[in-house]
Protein backbone atom coordinates (compact mmCIF):
# COMPACT_ATOMS: atom_id res chain seq x y z
CA UNK A 1 0.00 0.00 0.00
CA UNK A 2 2.60 2.56 0.85
CA UNK A 3 4.89 1.83 -2.35
CA UNK A 4 1.46 2.15 -4.64
CA UNK A 5 0.46 5.47 -2.47
CA UNK A 6 4.46 6.76 -3.49
CA UNK A 7 4.41 5.44 -6.88
CA UNK A 8 1.20 7.39 -7.71
CA UNK A 9 1.93 10.42 -5.75
CA UNK A 10 5.27 10.77 -7.91
CA UNK A 11 4.14 10.16 -10.69
CA UNK A 12 0.55 11.64 -10.57
CA UNK A 13 -1.50 8.69 -10.94
CA UNK A 14 -4.83 8.93 -9.64
CA UNK A 15 -7.10 5.38 -8.11
CA UNK A 16 -9.57 5.58 -5.45
CA UNK A 17 -9.03 4.13 -2.63
CA UNK A 18 -11.19 0.93 -3.51
CA UNK A 19 -9.17 0.55 -6.42
CA UNK A 20 -6.17 0.82 -4.41
CA UNK A 21 -6.79 -1.85 -2.26
CA UNK A 22 -8.03 -4.33 -5.00
CA UNK A 23 -4.77 -3.15 -7.03
CA UNK A 24 -2.37 -3.85 -4.04
CA UNK A 25 -4.12 -7.02 -3.39
CA UNK A 26 -3.40 -8.42 -6.45
CA UNK A 27 0.28 -7.66 -6.23
CA UNK A 28 0.86 -10.49 -3.45
CA UNK A 29 0.42 -13.01 -6.55
CA UNK A 30 3.29 -12.26 -8.25
CA UNK A 31 5.91 -12.89 -5.36
CA UNK A 32 3.92 -16.26 -5.23
CA UNK A 33 1.44 -15.65 -2.19
CA UNK A 34 -2.18 -16.80 -2.92
CA UNK A 35 -3.21 -13.92 -0.61
CA UNK A 36 -6.90 -12.01 0.10
CA UNK A 37 -7.45 -8.32 0.36
CA UNK A 38 -8.34 -8.45 3.57
CA UNK A 39 -5.17 -6.16 4.97
CA UNK A 40 -4.78 -4.13 1.72
CA UNK A 41 -7.97 -3.11 2.68
CA UNK A 42 -7.97 -1.78 6.04
CA UNK A 43 -4.99 -0.02 4.99
CA UNK A 44 -6.75 1.96 2.49
CA UNK A 45 -10.29 2.11 3.70
CA UNK A 46 -10.10 2.57 7.59
CA UNK A 47 -12.18 5.13 8.62
CA UNK A 48 -11.55 6.34 12.55
CA UNK A 49 -12.95 4.65 15.26
CA UNK A 50 -15.03 2.18 12.91
CA UNK A 51 -14.31 -1.55 12.14
CA UNK A 52 -14.62 -3.19 8.61
CA UNK A 53 -17.22 -5.22 7.08
CA UNK A 54 -15.27 -6.34 3.93
CA UNK A 55 -16.90 -8.26 0.96
CA UNK A 56 -14.61 -9.43 -1.85
CA UNK A 57 -15.23 -10.39 -5.62
CA UNK A 58 -16.01 -8.14 -5.93
CA UNK A 59 -14.54 -5.93 -3.35
CA UNK A 60 -16.76 -4.07 -0.99
CA UNK A 61 -16.63 -2.32 2.32
CA UNK A 62 -19.06 -0.97 4.47
CA UNK A 63 -18.24 0.65 7.89
CA UNK A 64 -19.30 -0.42 11.61
CA UNK A 65 -19.02 2.08 14.52
CA UNK A 66 -16.98 0.70 17.51
CA UNK A 67 -18.66 1.15 20.52
CA UNK A 68 -17.16 3.34 23.06
CA UNK A 69 -16.45 1.34 25.74
CA UNK A 70 -14.54 -1.19 23.16
CA UNK A 71 -11.01 -1.48 23.62
CA UNK A 72 -8.50 -3.17 21.73
CA UNK A 73 -5.50 -4.97 22.78
CA UNK A 74 -2.96 -6.20 20.52
CA UNK A 75 -0.15 -8.42 21.28
CA UNK A 76 2.98 -10.00 19.36
CA UNK A 77 3.94 -13.32 20.57
CA UNK A 78 7.23 -12.49 19.02
CA UNK A 79 6.85 -15.68 17.06
CA UNK A 80 8.10 -15.39 13.45
CA UNK A 81 5.71 -16.55 10.76
CA UNK A 82 8.49 -17.26 7.89
CA UNK A 83 6.27 -15.81 5.15
CA UNK A 84 8.40 -16.90 2.51
CA UNK A 85 9.00 -20.34 3.32
CA UNK A 86 6.74 -22.72 5.41
CA UNK A 87 4.19 -20.29 6.35
CA UNK A 88 3.53 -19.20 2.54
CA UNK A 89 3.49 -22.66 2.01
CA UNK A 90 0.56 -23.43 4.24
CA UNK A 91 -1.22 -20.77 3.47
CA UNK A 92 -1.14 -21.57 -0.49
CA UNK A 93 -1.99 -24.98 0.74
CA UNK A 94 -5.25 -23.82 2.19
CA UNK A 95 -6.36 -21.60 -0.80
CA UNK A 96 -5.80 -24.94 -2.62
CA UNK A 97 -8.32 -26.73 -0.25
CA UNK A 98 -10.98 -24.30 0.32
CA UNK A 99 -10.96 -24.07 -3.84
CA UNK A 100 -11.56 -27.96 -3.93
CA UNK A 101 -13.99 -27.84 -1.36
CA UNK A 102 -16.18 -25.10 -3.39
CA UNK A 103 -16.15 -26.81 -6.56
CA UNK A 104 -16.97 -29.81 -5.06
CA UNK A 105 -19.68 -28.16 -3.49
CA UNK A 106 -20.89 -26.45 -6.42
CA UNK A 107 -21.28 -29.91 -8.40
CA UNK A 108 -23.25 -31.33 -5.68
CA UNK A 109 -25.32 -28.14 -5.78
CA UNK A 110 -25.66 -27.92 -9.39
CA UNK A 111 -25.36 -24.34 -9.24
CA UNK A 112 -22.17 -24.11 -11.74
CA UNK A 113 -18.59 -23.08 -10.96
CA UNK A 114 -17.08 -21.60 -8.24
CA UNK A 115 -13.79 -20.78 -7.62
CA UNK A 116 -14.19 -19.71 -4.15
CA UNK A 117 -15.98 -20.75 -1.00
CA UNK A 118 -18.13 -17.24 -1.42
CA UNK A 119 -18.57 -18.23 -4.88
CA UNK A 120 -21.05 -20.81 -3.75
CA UNK A 121 -22.58 -18.32 -0.86
CA UNK A 122 -23.60 -15.81 -3.14
CA UNK A 123 -24.96 -18.09 -5.61
CA UNK A 124 -27.53 -19.33 -2.84
CA UNK A 125 -30.36 -17.37 -2.28
CA UNK A 126 -30.59 -19.13 1.49
CA UNK A 127 -27.85 -20.99 3.32
CA UNK A 128 -26.11 -22.35 6.39
CA UNK A 129 -22.61 -23.38 7.54
CA UNK A 130 -24.25 -26.96 8.52
CA UNK A 131 -26.30 -27.55 5.77
CA UNK A 132 -23.25 -26.75 3.31
CA UNK A 133 -20.93 -28.97 5.25
CA UNK A 134 -23.30 -31.85 5.74
CA UNK A 135 -23.25 -31.52 1.80
CA UNK A 136 -19.92 -31.26 1.34
CA UNK A 137 -19.57 -34.46 3.34
CA UNK A 138 -22.29 -36.60 1.40
CA UNK A 139 -19.73 -35.43 -1.66
CA UNK A 140 -16.56 -36.14 -0.85
CA UNK A 141 -14.38 -38.07 2.04
CA UNK A 142 -12.86 -35.38 4.49
CA UNK A 143 -9.48 -35.57 3.19
CA UNK A 144 -7.73 -36.42 -0.51
CA UNK A 145 -5.12 -37.01 -1.57
CA UNK A 146 -2.48 -33.96 -2.54
CA UNK A 147 -1.48 -35.75 -6.48
CA UNK A 148 -5.51 -34.08 -6.98
CA UNK A 149 -6.42 -37.51 -8.46
CA UNK A 150 -9.57 -37.74 -5.71
CA UNK A 151 -10.27 -34.78 -6.60
CA UNK A 152 -10.40 -34.53 -10.16
CA UNK A 153 -12.37 -38.19 -9.74
CA UNK A 154 -14.79 -36.41 -7.91
CA UNK A 155 -15.28 -33.53 -10.00
CA UNK A 156 -14.97 -35.12 -13.10
CA UNK A 157 -12.51 -33.68 -15.10
CA UNK A 158 -8.98 -34.26 -16.22
CA UNK A 159 -6.26 -33.94 -13.45
CA UNK A 160 -4.12 -32.23 -15.41
CA UNK A 161 -6.08 -29.36 -15.86
CA UNK A 162 -7.31 -28.78 -12.37
CA UNK A 163 -3.63 -29.30 -11.45
CA UNK A 164 -2.75 -26.25 -13.59
CA UNK A 165 -5.88 -24.11 -12.42
CA UNK A 166 -4.85 -24.77 -8.72
CA UNK A 167 -1.56 -24.79 -8.76
CA UNK A 168 -0.54 -22.37 -11.27
CA UNK A 169 2.99 -22.87 -13.18
CA UNK A 170 6.53 -21.27 -13.60
CA UNK A 171 8.56 -20.18 -10.78
CA UNK A 172 5.21 -19.06 -8.82
CA UNK A 173 3.62 -23.34 -8.70
CA UNK A 174 2.19 -23.88 -5.54
CA UNK A 175 4.01 -26.84 -4.13
CA UNK A 176 2.11 -29.51 -2.39
CA UNK A 177 3.73 -31.29 0.57
CA UNK A 178 2.86 -35.04 -0.80
CA UNK A 179 2.87 -36.82 1.97
CA UNK A 180 -0.23 -34.40 3.64
CA UNK A 181 -3.32 -35.31 2.62
CA UNK A 182 -5.38 -31.89 1.83
CA UNK A 183 -8.31 -30.87 4.38
CA UNK A 184 -11.34 -30.36 2.77
CA UNK A 185 -13.94 -30.91 5.02
CA UNK A 186 -12.20 -29.01 8.02
CA UNK A 187 -11.08 -26.00 5.99
CA UNK A 188 -14.22 -25.42 4.43
CA UNK A 189 -15.83 -25.41 8.19
CA UNK A 190 -13.61 -22.73 9.29
CA UNK A 191 -14.49 -20.32 6.08
CA UNK A 192 -18.37 -21.06 6.17
CA UNK A 193 -18.54 -20.88 10.06
CA UNK A 194 -16.36 -17.64 10.14
CA UNK A 195 -18.54 -15.76 7.53
CA UNK A 196 -21.52 -16.56 9.78
CA UNK A 197 -19.49 -15.42 12.64
CA UNK A 198 -18.31 -12.17 10.70
CA UNK A 199 -22.58 -11.58 9.64
CA UNK A 200 -23.22 -11.54 13.21
CA UNK A 201 -20.10 -9.68 14.54
CA UNK A 202 -21.59 -6.78 12.48
CA UNK A 203 -24.61 -7.02 14.09
CA UNK A 204 -23.27 -7.14 17.78
CA UNK A 205 -20.81 -4.69 17.43
CA UNK A 206 -23.60 -2.11 15.45
CA UNK A 207 -25.96 -3.20 18.94
CA UNK A 208 -23.33 -2.16 20.79
CA UNK A 209 -23.47 -5.85 22.91
CA UNK A 210 -19.26 -6.51 23.70
CA UNK A 211 -20.26 -9.69 25.41
CA UNK A 212 -21.15 -11.66 22.46
CA UNK A 213 -18.48 -10.01 20.31
CA UNK A 214 -16.15 -11.32 22.46
CA UNK A 215 -18.01 -15.22 22.59
CA UNK A 216 -17.73 -14.47 18.70
CA UNK A 217 -13.82 -14.03 18.67
CA UNK A 218 -13.45 -16.81 21.23
CA UNK A 219 -15.22 -18.98 18.57
CA UNK A 220 -13.63 -18.10 16.28
CA UNK A 221 -9.72 -18.72 17.46
CA UNK A 222 -11.17 -22.31 18.26
CA UNK A 223 -11.69 -22.36 14.57
CA UNK A 224 -8.56 -21.16 13.45
CA UNK A 225 -7.03 -23.28 15.89
CA UNK A 226 -9.02 -27.00 14.88
CA UNK A 227 -10.36 -26.48 11.61
CA UNK A 228 -7.85 -24.15 9.77
CA UNK A 229 -4.78 -25.35 11.33
CA UNK A 230 -2.92 -21.80 11.84
CA UNK A 231 -2.38 -21.49 15.15
CA UNK A 232 0.44 -22.08 17.05
CA UNK A 233 1.06 -23.17 20.89
CA UNK A 234 2.39 -19.78 21.14
CA UNK A 235 -0.78 -18.17 20.10
CA UNK A 236 -2.35 -20.51 22.05
CA UNK A 237 -1.15 -19.64 25.56
CA UNK A 238 -1.09 -15.44 24.67
CA UNK A 239 -4.78 -15.58 23.79
CA UNK A 240 -5.35 -17.56 26.84
CA UNK A 241 -3.78 -15.18 28.98
CA UNK A 242 -5.55 -12.53 27.58
CA UNK A 243 -8.91 -13.66 28.29
CA UNK A 244 -7.58 -14.82 31.92
CA UNK A 245 -6.65 -10.79 32.42
CA UNK A 246 -10.34 -10.23 31.78
CA UNK A 247 -10.51 -10.05 28.03
CA UNK A 248 -14.31 -10.58 26.16
CA UNK A 249 -12.71 -12.82 23.58
CA UNK A 250 -9.01 -12.92 22.19
CA UNK A 251 -8.07 -14.51 18.79
CA UNK A 252 -5.07 -14.56 16.71
CA UNK A 253 -4.88 -12.31 13.72
CA UNK A 254 -3.52 -12.17 10.19
CA UNK A 255 -2.42 -15.55 8.62
CA UNK A 256 -1.59 -17.08 12.11
CA UNK A 257 1.64 -19.81 12.49
CA UNK A 258 3.15 -17.01 14.43
CA UNK A 259 2.34 -12.79 14.91
CA UNK A 260 0.48 -11.23 16.82
CA UNK A 261 -3.50 -11.87 18.75
CA UNK A 262 -6.23 -9.19 19.01
CA UNK A 263 -8.25 -9.24 22.34
CA UNK A 264 -11.31 -7.35 23.04
CA UNK A 265 -12.06 -5.89 26.66
CA UNK A 266 -14.25 -2.82 27.89
CA UNK A 267 -12.58 0.33 28.79
CA UNK A 268 -10.75 0.74 32.28
CA UNK A 269 -9.79 -3.57 31.91
CA UNK A 270 -6.76 -2.80 29.71
CA UNK A 271 -4.07 -2.76 32.08
CA UNK A 272 -5.24 -5.54 33.87
CA UNK A 273 -5.40 -7.77 30.51
CA UNK A 274 -2.04 -6.37 29.95
CA UNK A 275 -0.55 -7.08 32.73
CA UNK A 276 -1.96 -11.20 32.61
CA UNK A 277 -0.11 -11.45 29.43
CA UNK A 278 3.35 -10.50 30.13
CA UNK A 279 2.66 -12.46 33.73
CA UNK A 280 1.31 -15.12 31.84
CA UNK A 281 3.13 -15.46 28.33
CA UNK A 282 5.87 -13.06 28.41
CA UNK A 283 7.80 -13.47 31.59
CA UNK A 284 7.18 -17.47 32.09
CA UNK A 285 9.17 -17.74 28.48
CA UNK A 286 11.95 -14.95 29.62
CA UNK A 287 10.59 -12.48 26.63
CA UNK A 288 11.13 -8.94 26.39
CA UNK A 289 7.83 -7.08 27.09
CA UNK A 290 8.88 -3.95 25.60
CA UNK A 291 6.64 -2.71 22.96
CA UNK A 292 5.45 -6.17 22.28
CA UNK A 293 2.07 -5.05 23.02
CA UNK A 294 -0.42 -1.81 22.70
CA UNK A 295 -4.10 -0.26 23.12
CA UNK A 296 -4.53 0.41 19.31
CA UNK A 297 -7.85 2.31 18.06
CA UNK A 298 -9.07 2.12 14.36
CA UNK A 299 -7.46 5.17 12.79
CA UNK A 300 -8.68 6.71 8.64
CA UNK A 301 -7.02 4.80 5.65
CA UNK A 302 -3.59 5.40 3.83
CA UNK A 303 -3.22 8.52 2.33
CA UNK A 304 0.07 10.91 1.22
CA UNK A 305 0.92 13.88 2.47
CA UNK A 306 2.96 16.67 0.77
CA UNK A 307 5.77 18.30 2.30
CA UNK A 308 7.04 21.81 1.73
CA UNK A 309 10.38 21.73 0.95
CA UNK A 310 13.04 23.86 2.67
Amino acid sequence: VCCALAFMAVNDLRLTPLETAAMVARSEWYVGTMAGGMDQAASCLGRRDHALFIEFNPLKVRTVGMPREAKLVVADTLEIADKSGRVRDEYNRRVVECSIAAQILARALGIGKAKILGDVVRALRKWSSGDLIATLAAAAPEKISPDLHDAARILGIDRGMLAAELLGSGSLRVSLNASEPLEILARARHVLTETERVIRAAEVLEAGNLDEMGALMNASHASLKRDFGCSTPRLDELVLAARRGGALGARLTGAGFGGSIVALCRAGEEARVIESMKREYYDRRGLIFDDACAVLRAGAGASTVRLASA
